[in-house]
């Protein structure tokens, strides 16, 4: 049983939910990906007619690029939320402001 231990993640954190969504979007991305060339194909050789191979390969297409799209949202959405400083380490532009002394 040691064998699985490394394969266990912790699905309470954010980052780790965010990478189980984007690699089941990126999943269904393929299975899009995969119908749009399949039907291509098919209507290339002649084993459909264009009535029904244009549609599935449209569908196929847009369901890849919605999917991309989301999947790569999901993680946009990690890298905000982990790469944002806290307020304490945050520095006000005044602080970069040196006060040069006037001379008469």
């Amino acid at each position: 049983m040691d064998i699985v231990k490394p394969y266990r993640i912790d699905l309470e954190s954010a980052s780790s939910m965010a990478i189980i969504v984007c690699g089941l979007w990126c999943r269904a991305a393929f299975v899009g990906a995969c119908v749009a060339v399949g039907a291509l194909g098919m209507l290339s050789v002649g084993d459909a007619a264009a009535v029904v191979a244009v549609p599935t390969a449209i569908a196929g297409g847009a369901l890849a690029l919605f999917a991309f799209q989301r999947a790569r949202v999901a993680l946009e959405r990690v890298d905000e939320k982990t790469s944002k400083p806290s307020v304490s380490t945050m520095r006000e532009p005044d602080d970069f402001l040196v006060e040069l002394p006037l001379s008469r």
